[in-house]
């Protein structure tokens, strides 16, 4: 049998991801539709859990200073659902959030931000391999005069 706080709890995930439930829907489409949103906001928590844990080992593994206070800045699909950046602060990670911002455009943000380190390597490649094609023509023209 189902008790009272566990009942609180699905619907407190529920507010917390969903928001409020509409009172104007009938009974069966408000019944999907709370069921549909109690589902959604577990696969929610276990994403932002997810998450937290992939940037926790990742900073584990790195060679970055404990005690840090940090900003951070949250973006792509995963930082959406309501309470990403309680979720983020209340994390157990080696070092201090100090505040947390969330990019004005999150889904198109990452979609920039893989263009411009695309361009950037780019740039970054071009003066090198241009270079090389010089030194490797000086070197056939340097054979040619033999």
């Amino acid at each position: 049998m189902v008790t009272d706080s566990r009942v609180s709890v699905l619907i407190e995930w529920y507010e917390r991801y969903i928001g409020e439930p509409d009172a104007q829907t009938d009974i069966y489409t408000g019944f999907g539709l709370f069921f549909g949103g109690i589902a959604l906001a577990i696969y929610y928590q276990n994403l932002l859990d997810y998450v937290i844990e992939n940037i926790s080992r990742e900073v584990n593994e790195g060679d970055i200073e404990e005690g840090l206070d940090v900003p951070v800045v949250v973006t792509g699909g995963t930082s959406r659902p309501r309470g990403f950046e309680n979720h983020l602060l209340s994390a157990s990670i080696p070092f201090s959030i100090s505040g947390v911002q969330r990019a004005s455009e999150p889904l198109y943000s990452v979609a920039r931000g893989a263009l411009v380190a695309a361009r950037s390597d780019e740039q970054e490649r071009a003066p090198s391999e241009e270079t090389a094609a010089a030194d490797g023509g000086d070197e056939i023209e340097a054979e040619a005069e033999e």
